[in-house]
Order: C-alpha cells, then structure tokens, then sequence
C-alpha cells in the first residue's frame, strides 16, 4: 500500500474506479457508448493496442483480427460507426467456415480495445487500495 497517499488520493483512486466500472456497465448495454468511449481514446494509445495485437490479427486471432480493423479504422479515419463495425465482422466471419461471432456480441469485442489504456492504471490502483 502506498503509504504517501493521502485520502484524497485514495477518495480520487475509489473515483477512478467506479467511473471506469460504470462505463463498463454502460458498455454492456449501449453499442453506442461503446464507440462514444473508444472514439476518446488518443491516438498513440490506439496505435499501441493495434501495435499488440497485430501479431494475434495476422495469425488467425479472428476476434482479434476484428478488433485490429476497428481500431486501425479509427486510427485512419477519426471515427467508426456501428454499420462499419457490422460490415468488418462480417467480412472476417466470411473468411471461417464457422460462425465466429455467434457468441461475441459488440460489446465482448468492443470492452478490450476501450480497456487497453486503463488496465495498468486500473491493476496498480487496486493493488494499491
């Protein structure tokens, strides 16, 4: 525990973590928010998670390989809407003999790339709590 912290920090850490659990739920139920969320996301942090997985995309990772194209897709162009999202899950599933998405609604594939930049901040301010 990180003695040096005072309550207000630790008041703004018990902050941190309930917004990013609440954006989560929200996520759970609105697509839209999901974009709303991971269209705030930096740019260099979309270049690093596309940067991580890029590997995982290339070697058949076919939910990985979607959430690349999502996210390369926002990196090239600012934004993504819920069609194009549709129209690249249906591209890659087209690409598998089995239906790949049969269980991965948007939000299972959405919750990763809206997650990657937080993780660290997340992990460290709970072990710290």
């Amino acid at each position: 525990m990180a003695e040096n912290k005072t309550k207000e920090e630790y008041f703004e850490d018990l902050k941190y973590i309930a917004n990013i659990a609440r954006i989560f739920s929200e996520i759970l139920e609105n697509d839209n928010r999901a974009l709303e969320e991971i269209m705030k996301i930096p740019k260099k942090n979309l270049q690093d998670y596309v940067k991580s997985i890029s590997k995982q995309a290339r070697k058949n990772g076919k939910i990985n390989k979607i959430r690349y194209l999502i996210a390369k897709t926002i990196i090239d162009h600012s934004e993504i809407t819920l069609s194009e999202i549709e129209e690249i899950k249906k591209e890659v599933n087209n690409e598998h003999q089995t239906n790949i998405l049969q269980s991965w609604p948007n939000w299972r594939i959405l919750y990763s790339i809206f997650y990657y930049d937080k993780k660290d901040k997340v992990k460290n301010t709970l072990t710290e709590l």
